[in-house]
């Protein structure tokens, strides 16, 4: 009698194991379903969903499933999730600040998988196109941001990207290392590298042949944002002819056409490192007076222009 007692409580033990993991397997039409949805969130998006119930409303509401047969596996997809969700385990995480992994899983049973580098789209075209302006890499994310490069990053047809890119850096600035070197930045998390640039504008306006197309001007306001208009540089070029036939009277042969730098605070430079002129002449100090009397009447901190040694 005891053994058979024992017995029964084995059977019925087995029978309640059996119950529970009694389910049957995710047809490969839904996984495929599944995978393909993702990834159309995750080119769309430049994200991955972060639960079930987020997948759910951007699946029902994405009004690109035109064929017939890819709607009906989508429906049918869609009511598995919904009728099975309380047996469907959604796990998203960022493991590192650069990798993202996505596990769901059906009972014990995985039925999709995701773990890759994040590529952070949008980044490096708003790194470029910071340095191009400004001849010079950020400091910090905040200051990449503050800069208009979100309508640059939208006009490379980056889209709702930068937004997701620039949320997550910001959110994970403490986790990241900065480095701007001098023409080039490199942005680390941990031993992983996020972007590198290095467009040094030494090498890029510094060689005779760009500066001898005369057209490198840029201008920044009081907050050293960059503030280029057609009308500031039309009153530049202006001013600077106005000021030779002021102060050179006789025609004289330009010497060399130089990159010249005005900050408010500091005072006329050469852009170029390895421009060695003597500027203790009267006519750069003639040129100096001019650029302070221009910054101070259009709000600016600094200029970028091409002028002539004689």
């Amino acid at each position: 009698m005891k053994k058979l007692l024992i017995l029964l409580i084995f059977l019925s033990g087995c029978v309640i194991c059996c119950c529970k993991d009694n389910h049957t397997p995710v047809d490969s039409l839904i996984k495929a379903t599944l995978n393909n949805v993702i990834e159309n969130w995750s080119n769309n998006l430049c994200d991955y969903p972060k639960s079930l119930d987020e997948f759910v409303v951007y699946a029902e509401k994405h009004d690109n499933w035109k064929n017939q047969p890819i709607k009906d596996s989508l429906q049918s997809t869609l009511t598995f999730l919904t009728e099975e969700k309380k047996h469907i385990t959604w796990n998203f995480s960022y493991p590192t600040v650069t990798t993202m992994d996505l596990t769901i899983l059906y009972y014990n049973d995985t039925i999709y998988r995701k773990s890759d580098k994040l590529l952070f789209p949008g980044l490096e075209v708003s790194l470029y196109s910071y340095n191009w302006y400004h001849l010079e890499y950020p400091d910090s994310i905040e200051e990449l941001i503050a800069y208009d490069s979100l309508s640059h990053c939208l006009h490379q047809g980056f889209f709702q990207c930068c937004d997701v890119t620039f949320d997550y850096l910001l959110k994970n600035k403490d986790k990241m290392v900065w480095r701007k070197g001098e023409g080039n930045i490199l942005i680390m998390a941990g031993n992983d590298t996020i972007a590198y640039q290095g467009d040094d504008p030494q090498i890029q306006y510094c060689d005779d042949s760009v500066i001898s197309n005369k057209n490198i001007f840029r201008f920044f306001d009081k907050k050293g944002r960059y503030a280029y208009s057609e009308e500031l540089e039309k009153n530049v070029k202006t001013g600077l002819i106005q000021l030779r036939a002021k102060y050179i009277n006789a025609p004289q042969e330009i010497i060399k056409w130089h990159v010249f730098e005005y900050i408010l605070e500091s005072g006329l430079r050469p852009f170029c490192k390895n421009d060695d002129i003597k500027m203790d002449t009267d006519w750069f100090k003639s040129i100096e007076d001019y650029m302070y009397i221009f910054c101070c009447e259009n709000d600016l901190s600094r200029v970028v222009f091409i002028a002539a040694s004689y």
